[in-house]
C-alpha cells in the first residue's frame, strides 16, 4: 500500500508548525547578531602593494660574446630569471616572516610564524607586475604596520640573497682568476723560452727566403743555359753541315812570266796547275772547334748549375721542415698564452662585474613599493549583516525540518493501528 502525500498537507502541516519556524529563525537571527556584534572580535585588513620586475645581474647580457669563455661565465654568474609568483612564494618564506616579527617585536604567543603567515594573503593584478599584500589583524594599526614591514624586509630580503649569491660567485671567480693568472705566467715563460732558442721562426723564415731567391736564381741561370746550348748546337750542326760542302782545297792556275830579258829561254805564256788549302774551310773548322769549346763549357756549367740547384732544393727542404716544426711549436705555445690571457680577462671582467652586483641594492631597483599600507576604518569580519541573514536562512530550513519531523513522529502511532 503505497502513502501519498499532497502538496495540501504538506502547507498544512507547514502552518501548524509556523509559529516553530518562526521562532528558530528568530532565535537564530538573535544568537547570530549577538555573537556578531558582542562576541565576536572585529578583523580588520590592510593592504599594500608591490611592482616586481625580473631580476638579471648580467650586464653583458646583452652585448655580443667575444669567446665561448665569456659565455660560460655568462651562463654561471647570471641571476635566475624571477618572475611575480616567484616573488610570491618568496615573501611568506620564513626568513622574512621572522623578520617581521623581530622588527615590530611581535607577542611571540600571538603572532607564531604560522598564524602570521596564515593572516597574510597575496594577490596579483592581471596582466600586471602588481602583488598586492594583504594582512589581518584584530588591530587595524597593526594590520597596516606588518603589511609595511613585509614589504620593506621583503626588499631587503632580496637584496641580502643576491648579495649573498654574488659574492660567493666572486670568491669562486677570484679562486680562478688566481689560477688562470699562474697559468697565464707559464705560459709567458715558455714562450719566452721558445723565442730566446736559437734558429728562431723569423730567422728561419729569412733563411727559406734566401734560399728560395737562390733556388730561383740557379733556375733562371739554367734556363738561360739551356737557351744558349740549344742555340750553340743548332750553330754547330750548321755549321758541320756547311763543312760537308766545303772542300779542304781548291785547285789554282798559275802564269809563267819569263821577264824578257834576253834569257835564253821565253816562259812567258805558261801556266802551273797545283791545289792549295781552302781559306772557308779552315775557317768552318776553327769555328767549329770554338762552338764544341763553348757547347763543352755551357754544358758543364748545366751540370754545375743543376747541382748547385739539387743541393739547394735539399737544402730547402731541411729548412722548411725545420721551420714548420718550429713554427708548430710556436703556434701552439702562443695558442696557449692567449688562451690564458683571453680566460684571465675574462674573469678579471666578470668579477668586477660581480663586486658591482654584490654592492647595488638590486632588490630596490627590481622592487617597487607602489602604495603603503594605511590603518583600514571598518573590519573585513564579522560580517553582522551576511551572518544575521545567513543565521535566518539557516534558523528557516531547521525549523521548517523540525516540524516535518514532529509531524511524522506523531503520525507514527496512527500508521502503525492501520497496520
Amino acid at each position: 500500500m503505497e502513502e501519498e502525500i499532497s502538496l495540501k498537507e504538506l502547507i498544512q502541516t507547514l502552518w501548524k508548525g509556523r509559529y516553530l519556524v518562526i521562532g528558530i529563525t528568530i532565535a537564530a537571527m538573535i544568537i547570530s547578531g549577538v555573537l556578531s556584534f558582542f562576541v565576536i572580535s572585529p578583523t580588520y585588513e590592510a593592504s599594500a602593494s608591490l611592482m616586481a620586475s625580473p631580476i638579471n645581474t648580467n650586464v653583458n647580457q646583452n652585448q655580443q660574446n667575444a669567446n665561448n669563455i665569456s659565455e660560460l661565465l655568462d651562463a654561471l654568474t647570471t641571476t635566475p630569471q624571477m618572475n611575480v609568483e616567484s616573488y610570491k612564494t618568496m615573501i611568506k618564506s620564513p626568513e622574512v616572516i621572522n623578520s617581521v616579527i623581530k622588527e615590530l617585536n611581535l607577542d611571540p604567543k600571538r603572532y607564531t610564524l604560522q598564524s602570521l603567515t596564515d593572516s597574510i594573503t597575496l594577490e596579483t593584478v592581471q596582466n600586471t607586475n602588481l602583488i598586492l599584500i594583504k594582512v589581518k589583524d584584530k588591530s587595524p594599526q597593526m594590520a597596516a604596520d606588518i603589511a609595511n614591514s613585509l614589504s620593506k624586509n621583503f626588499v631587503s630580503f632580496v637584496n641580502q640573497k643576491v648579495s649573498e649569491q654574488a659574492s660567493k660567485t666572486a670568491q669562486v671567480l677570484k679562486q680562478q682568476e688566481d689560477v688562470e693568472a699562474q697559468r697565464l705566467d707559464e705560459a709567458m715563460t715558455k714562450l719566452k723560452e721558445f723565442l730566446s732558442q736559437p734558429r728562431s721562426v723569423d730567422e728561419l723564415q729569412s733563411e727559406v727566403t734566401a734560399k728560395i731567391t737562390q733556388l730561383t736564381d740557379y733556375k733562371g741561370r739554367l734556363s738561360e743555359a739551356q737557351i744558349e746550348e740549344k742555340g750553340l748546337v743548332a750553330s754547330l750542326q750548321s755549321a758541320r753541315e756547311q763543312l760537308k760542302d766545303t772542300p779542304q782545297t781548291i785547285k789554282t792556275n798559275q802564269a809563267i812570266d819569263g821577264g824578257g830579258d834576253g834569257s835564253l829561254i821565253n816562259l812567258n805564256g805558261l801556266t802551273i796547275n797545283g791545289e792549295v788549302a781552302n781559306p772557308a774551310y779552315s775557317n768552318l773548322l776553327d769555328q767549329i772547334n770554338q762552338l764544341e769549346v763553348q757547347l763543352s763549357q755551357v754544358r758543364a756549367q748545366k751540370a754545375a748549375l743543376q747541382e748547385s740547384i739539387d743541393s739547394a732544393q735539399k737544402e730547402l727542404n731541411q729548412l722548411q721542415l725545420e721551420l714548420a716544426e718550429k713554427q708548430y711549436q710556436y703556434d701552439k705555445i702562443n695558442n696557449d698564452v692567449t688562451m690564458a690571457k683571453n680566460s684571465y680577462e675574462a674573469l678579471q671582467q666578470k668579477y668586477q662585474e660581480t663586486n658591482i652586483a654584490s654592492s647595488s641594492q638590486i632588490g630596490e631597483a627590481s622592487i617597487i613599493q607602489v602604495s603603503s599600507a594605511i590603518p583600514p576604518e571598518e573590519p573585513v569580519s564579522p560580517r553582522k549583516l551576511l551572518n544575521i541573514a545567513i543565521a535566518a536562512v539557516l534558523g528557516l530550513m531547521v525549523g521548517v525540518f523540525a516540524v516535518f519531523f514532529i509531524a511524522y513522529w506523531n503520525s507514527e502511532p496512527d500508521a502503525e493501528g492501520v497496520k
